[in-house]
């Protein structure tokens, strides 16, 4: 069967139906669009099918801007450097907001923290060489026979109640309690100001939250013996932001996945949020924030962390496991654009909780979800 029919029912099978979007919708998730602004600045041009990528090649020089020279491309095989990996990532996001499950985007770093989108569009299969075609005929034809498993971490500070003073993350002595790799300093000294909970994974959801309520615990249990307090603010100083992440083993990591997630967990969970960082939100949560990981499937980082909830989060932890499970029978839909302006720029006014749930019931009523969509909207609604 020719590629670009195998590509066809594999979209029919995972259900994903989405049509490609103008650049424009880029600027709406707070992405810069434009020509290159540095010549000596990388450029990375990618290209992908649902979050796997089929070749990276680096641009480095200034001559085809001085001479008029036609850009010359290098391949980038497993030596990429971390600034890099990050573009790519930010690439793959560009190519899912868009709807572009197959496509090319070339990016650039223009500043410290700045990335910019240079060229993004949907490619042929006539394209791409034979190497990138083997890579689609691997993930299409990939078989999953192994249960789904889910994961989690979550980030949080501890500061001292009385001086507010922030504690180093090697603090409590638990090795499913470490510490983020962000650093800061105080008095030359150098200290990982962030905690991470990072429970066993497991293939039931319930495990994973008996797993949670156990760190909770810990958690609580030793900061009470010091007068200190947990801080689970999305942005609780400076440059610290705090994600809450979710990890699931044994899926294939398309489109359909993280849209159903995002459409379905990280918009009805920032209509209830009570801190919510803009600024977060923008960069780090942005919706499409997501990372291959080493149990084959995906990390999911749009969530700021939800550390607090834990006790009461078994009715959400039921929902992304359903979510997750059913993603080749939810019909996904483009967001709406208010939906998105509510997301980035905290526009509450346009849309609550119960006008979401009233919207989207009847997405579920066929697949057996009703009842579990209801104890997951009476749950966000016991935490506004």
């Amino acid at each position: 069967m020719k590629l670009s029919n195998e590509i066809k029912n594999f979209h029919e099978q995972i259900n994903y139906q989405l049509e490609p979007l103008p650049i424009s919708v880029l600027k709406s998730h707070k992405i810069n669009v434009g020509p290159m602004k540095k010549a000596m600045k990388t450029q990375l041009k990618i290209r992908s099918f649902h979050f796997t990528v089929l070749s990276i090649e680096r641009y480095l020089s200034s001559s085809a801007m001085v001479f008029n020279q036609p850009f010359k491309w290098e391949k980038i095989g497993g030596e990429s450097l971390y600034y890099e990996t990050e573009l790519t990532e930010f690439s793959l996001q560009c190519l899912y907001l868009m709807h572009i499950p197959l496509g090319e985007c070339v990016v650039q770093r223009t500043g410290k923290k700045e990335l910019i989108v240079i060229k993004i569009r949907p490619i042929e299969v006539t394209e791409l060489t034979a190497e990138e075609q083997e890579v689609i005929f691997r993930k299409i034809r990939r078989e999953n026979e192994k249960r789904v498993t889910f994961g989690a971490d979550l980030e949080l500070m501890i500061r001292n109640k009385k001086t507010k003073k922030y504690v180093d993350g090697g603090a409590i002595k638990n090795k499913q309690i470490g510490f983020d790799d962000a650093i800061a300093l105080n008095n030359h000294r150098v200290y990982h100001p962030i905690f991470e909970v990072r429970p066993d994974p497991s293939a039931h959801i319930q495990q994973l939250h008996k797993n949670l309520n156990r760190l909770y615990s810990i958690v609580i249990k030793e900061t009470s013996k010091y007068q200190y307090e947990t801080v689970a603010d999305a942005h609780p100083k400076q440059r610290f932001f705090l994600g809450g992440h979710l990890h699931f083993g044994n899926v294939r990591f398309t489109f359909q996945d993280v849209a159903s997630l995002d459409t379905f967990l990280a918009i009805p969970l920032s209509l209830i949020e009570r801190k919510p960082s803009l600024q977060r939100r923008s960069h780090y949560g942005r919706l499409g924030s997501v990372r291959a990981n080493p149990y084959d499937g995906f990390e999911y980082r749009v969530l700021p962390t939800w550390f607090p909830l834990i006790p009461n989060a078994f009715p959400i932890l039921q929902w992304i496991e359903f979510i997750i499970n059913n993603t080749h029978k939810i019909n996904i839909t483009k967001l709406k654009q208010k939906e998105i302006d509510n997301y980035y720029n905290n526009e509450k006014g346009e849309i609550s909780i119960d006008d979401w749930a009233r919207e989207n019931k009847d997405n579920f009523q066929d697949i057996n979800g009703s009842s579990l969509f209801s104890h997951y909207i009476a749950c966000l609604k016991k935490l506004i």
